[in-house]
């Protein structure tokens, strides 16, 4: 159920939105090109879309362990296709996660929140290379997800069924640094910081954070902002759906930005700013 405070966050963001049209910054702009305005439809992409809807019809009831906030939709027991339809990230993102990766070629990326395994899939293809860790804490989301990491053969993928924190402690000291890190489950803004204090000492100016769902809720929209206001952070993007990090001094001076595809404000042309 959408609450008052989205439909709010959503007009604000939609108000302050700027368009490719509207840039200055050349990495914004490149950004911009390559992420956002970029309609290449890449193979991968049909794999996953094949992925969700097997999931989309699977009836199997699971017991419902959630080592986060509570789902606003999902009851405690939950079968397979309603965990897909309401938690998955939309094929959108997915898009976004795969571009990201493709375009800036992370080598050590790490995923909080598993869940079925559609965005760990959608991030790990993008850059083969590169090694995931996706975290989850439901043994039987993790088998799920693990099969179809199988399945589609992305040996890349590193699936660890342990609660964040606890993973958190034995990962992180064998890692020399992160490139990427896509914070999405746990929806309490109190816990995202934690898990961002327990990185950011192996994270570079090089690195790049993705937040999920910050306009879930009030505290998780401040723990999104206490994160953009610190002084290690020099850009910050905004596309509603997540929000990005970067903590490179040399991208700008701190610019914390709302962007939209063009289509979205046809108006905006570059004639007028």
């Amino acid at each position: 159920m959408i609450t008052s405070f989205q439909v709010k966050s959503f007009l604000r963001y939609y108000q302050s939105a700027k368009t490719i049209y509207e840039i200055d910054s050349p990495f914004v702009f490149d950004f911009l090109k390559n992420i956002l305005e970029d309609d290449r439809h890449y193979y991968v992409f049909d794999v996953v879309e094949d992925i969700r809807a097997v999931l989309n019809s699977d009836i199997s009831v699971l017991p419902g362990i959630d080592y986060g906030a509570p789902s606003k939709t999902l009851r405690k027991e939950r079968r397979v296709k309603d965990i897909a339809q309401k938690n998955a990230i939309s094929p959108r993102v997915g898009y976004w996660l795969f571009k990201i990766i493709n375009h800036f070629k992370p080598e050590v990326m790490l995923e909080l929140g598993t869940s079925l395994g559609i965005s760990s899939v959608y991030q790990a293809a993008a850059h083969f290379s590169g090694d995931l860790i996706t975290v989850e804490g439901s043994t039987d989301l993790a088998a799920i997800a693990q099969h179809y990491f199988d399945q589609v053969g992305l040996a890349n993928i590193h699936i660890i069924n342990d609660s964040f924190e606890s993973a958190l402690q034995v990962i992180l000291p064998d890692l020399p640094q992160l490139d990427y890190v896509f914070l999405d489950g746990h929806h309490i803004g109190e816990a995202r910081l934690k898990y961002f204090a327990q990185i950011q000492e192996k994270l570079h100016e090089d690195s790049i954070v993705v937040f999920s769902d910050m306009y879930w809720s009030p505290d998780m929209l401040a723990a999104w902002q206490q994160l953009q206001a610190l002084p290690s952070v020099s850009l910050s993007l905004d596309l509603y759906e997540i929000g990005i990090l970067f903590f490179n001094p040399a991208i700008s001076s701190p610019l914390h930005l709302a962007l939209i595809e063009q289509k979205y404000k046809p108006w905006k042309m570059g004639f007028w700013r």
